[in-house]
């Protein structure tokens, strides 16, 4: 039996998958780019759909050739594959750096004339496109001299109406401005509804992309400002925002869509996403297992990452576009240092570790990809965007079990504080009244004690009367002129007194007894 979250995974798996064949070009005839030429002449563009331009061009170095211009053609033919580089290309016999200008020539030939279109994104780091001598197309403005040079970024699709079955194109490329120079990524040619359509379905399947994890963003800094104490929300959106602003940079370029933006803009927006994306991609992995990702290669990492995100806002682009092939193989090195995290915390049975790890290994695979093909090692699809989708859906829906626990212990919690509140108030009332009876009491022994005092006064002046009866008359009893009739009338007097004074101590005797509850009442 499949778990839901195993299903889950399959299903955004699939999706993706569909999204990317989706975007690749037929293939049920065959065509090939060799020495400058491609011939279309069995290839049926409503069957067989689009073609990529990628093969052997004609190649020349530090030279702008035009069609009109015949003097190209004593310069010796050089071949350099496109998509490419020509970093390190050797060109009569002196090795090629990657700044300075060159030109690219493909010939064409097509079965029938109709309206086409090419598709282009851009190169590096100016170019210019012409279609048997017509200017057509520039990004930037290449030129010999980097005073004159302009870097741009420009995608667009270029419609044209070729005067016959065979055409020329030619690109101009100057690079003055970035560490690769040349023809990086693919053009695509098409009819121009074809070219079109397979241009607005990759900008759609960007927006889509892009807005779907941004909507995540949202969902999550919104579930944090509920739930502040909880680091791995806030650390999840900030990374999937840096993941959502790489969508609409890279690619196709969607964030022209916006408006107009500097080939430096782009540059620095893409590199300060990566290298911020990647240092909040650790962070949340340390609020997660705070206790099994150590600190030491916590602060390694977040300081690698601010050092490179500050060469990016110090240092001109010429210069700091070195930095990402090491940062790539930075990453991808820290990325081996959290398997074993990830496979500790499945060993302590942590909550949504092993989904944590199928995401991981997703996005590892792809930035490896990734990694290589930007580097020309080899020529593919860029597989990190779609890579970290997966992941960010996958964690989203992780995140959301964490918070759907979370919500219902503290219903579980609220449940029992109010039974708890309830005999708190119980109690609350028991000791109400309790403190009542306890301030009638008090109420009452200060009665008491009142009349104790009150009994006392009396008592004392009760006893006092006899005794100073005893005491006057004992002391007439001393006088020798006494007579024998006064002297025993003071002595009758002294035995009353004292016999009344006897009957006050037995009162008060008896009082003390009923009191204590040891006098017994007859009836």
């Amino acid at each position: 039996f499949m778990s839901l979250k195993y299903k889950v995974f399959l299903i955004l798996l699939l999706f993706f998958s569909l999204g990317l064949t989706n975007c690749t070009t037929k293939k049920t005839s065959y065509y090939s780019i060799e020495k400058g030429q491609l011939n279309l002449n069995e290839w049926d563009f409503n069957q067989d759909g689009v073609v990529k331009l990628n093969g052997e061009w004609e190649f020349y170095w530090n030279h702008f050739i035009h069609s009109e211009d015949s003097a190209f053609q004593n310069i010796e033919t050089e071949y350099l594959p496109v998509p490419g580089l020509w970093n390190d290309h050797i060109s009569h016999g002196q090795k090629i750096e990657n700044i300075g200008y060159g030109s690219y020539r493909l010939k064409i030939k097509i079965n029938e004339i109709e309206e086409l279109a090419i598709k282009y994104l851009n190169a590096s780091s100016s170019a210019a496109i012409y279609i048997d001598g017509v200017l057509l197309y520039e990004s930037g403005k290449p030129n010999v001299t980097k005073e004159s040079s302009v870097a741009g970024f420009r995608p667009k699709v270029i419609s044209f109406l070729p005067k016959s079955t065979e055409f020329e194109s030619i690109l101009h490329i100057s690079n003055y401005h970035h560490k690769k120079g040349g023809q990086w990524e693919p053009l695509v040619l098409g009819q121009k509804k074809q070219i079109q359509e397979f241009f607005n379905f990759r900008i759609f399947l960007e927006i889509l992309s892009a807005g779907f994890i941004f909507i995540m963003v949202l969902f999550h800094l919104t579930l944090y400002s509920r739930f502040p104490n909880d680091k791995p929300l806030l650390y999840f959106a900030i990374f999937s925002f840096f993941i959502s602003i790489r969508f609409i940079v890279d690619g196709e370029f969607s964030i022209f869509m916006m408006g107009d933006f500097s080939w430096s803009t782009i540059l620095h927006i893409s590199y300060l996403s990566f290298y911020l994306a990647v240092l909040f991609f650790f962070l949340y992995f340390k609020s997660l297992f705070p206790r099994l990702v150590n600190s030491i290669a916590t602060k390694v990492i977040i300081s690698t990452s601010l050092v490179f995100s500050a060469s990016v806002i110090l240092l001109p682009t010429e210069q700091f576009s070195y930095g990402m092939i090491y940062f790539q193989l930075f990453t991808i090195i820290s990325c081996f240092y959290l398997f074993p995290v990830l496979f500790l915390a499945i060993k302590e049975k942590r909550e949504g570790a092993k989904f944590l790890l199928i995401g991981f290994v997703i996005v590892f695979l792809c930035l490896v990809h990734d990694t290589l093909e930007v580097n020309e090692i080899i020529y593919s699809t860029p597989l990190s965007s779609y890579g970290f989708t997966i992941f960010i859906l996958m964690q989203a829906y992780f995140l959301s079990i964490r918070i759907r626990k979370a919500l219902e212990h503290n219903k579980v919690l609220s449940h029992d504080l109010q039974i708890q509140n309830e005999e708190y108030c119980d109690l609350n009332i028991r000791y109400k009244e309790q403190n009542e009876r306890l301030l009638l009491s008090k109420d009452r022994a200060e009665e008491s004690d009142r009349l104790k005092s009150s009994f006392l006064a009396n008592m004392s002046h009760e006893i006092r009367t006899p005794m100073n009866g005893i005491m006057g008359f004992a002391s007439l009893l001393k006088m020798p002129e006494l007579s024998p009739e006064e002297r025993k009338e003071s002595i009758e007097i002294i035995e009353k007194s004292g016999q009344r004074m006897l009957n006050i101590i037995n009162d008060i005797i008896d009082i003390s007894k009923i009191e204590a509850g040891l006098m017994e009442v007859y009836h």
